[in-house]
Formats: C-alpha cells, sequence, structure tokens
C-alpha cells in the first residue's frame, strides 16, 4: 500500500526533520473530515449530558452517530480517492 519504512520508534516520534532529511509530506483536513471531528464530539456531550440530566434523548444520540458514521465513511473515502489521483501524499 504506502510503503512506508519506519527505522526505529525514535525516529517514529522525532518532531523535527534530521539534517539532510527531506521534510515530512503535509497533510491537509478535508471539510467532510473537520465536520466528522465536530460530529464526534458532538455525540461524547451528547452522551455526557444525557447521563448527567437525561437531556438529550437517544434517538438524537442516535442521529449523531449514524451522522458520525456516514462523514467516517465519506472521509476516508475521499482520502482514499485524493491519494489514488496522485493529490495526497
Amino acid at each position: 500500500m504506502l510503503k512506508w519504512r519506519i527505522p526505529s520508534w525514535r525516529v517514529f516520534f522525532q518532531v523535527t526533520p534530521s539534517p539532510g532529511s527531506s521534510p515530512a509530506p503535509r497533510v491537509r483536513p478535508i471539510m467532510i473530515s473537520k465536520l466528522n471531528t465536530v460530529l464526534q464530539l458532538a455525540v461524547v456531550g451528547a452522551c455526557v449530558a444525557q447521563e448527567l440530566s437525561a437531556w438529550p434523548g437517544a434517538a438524537v444520540i442516535d442521529g449523531l452517530a449514524a451522522a458520525t458514521l456516514a462523514t467516517t465513511v465519506a472521509s476516508g473515502l475521499q482520502y482514499v480517492r485524493l491519494y489514488h489521483a496522485g493529490k495526497l501524499l
């Protein structure tokens, strides 16, 4: 697939590029991924709120979870499409 080779854990967790190495590729999040993050946080917030105050109802949480699932799949497919089009990494 991506054929990445990481020689050691130290290199894997290195934040700055080594002298003489090429910089790490930048991956910019797409809008659907940002929406997905907002929905994930909304699901967590709704679950916590429901435990504390019995609000919102189960239907709201189920709807948020379904929307999160849909945006997760859409985001993943979009990143795969961008990768295969040569526009990512």
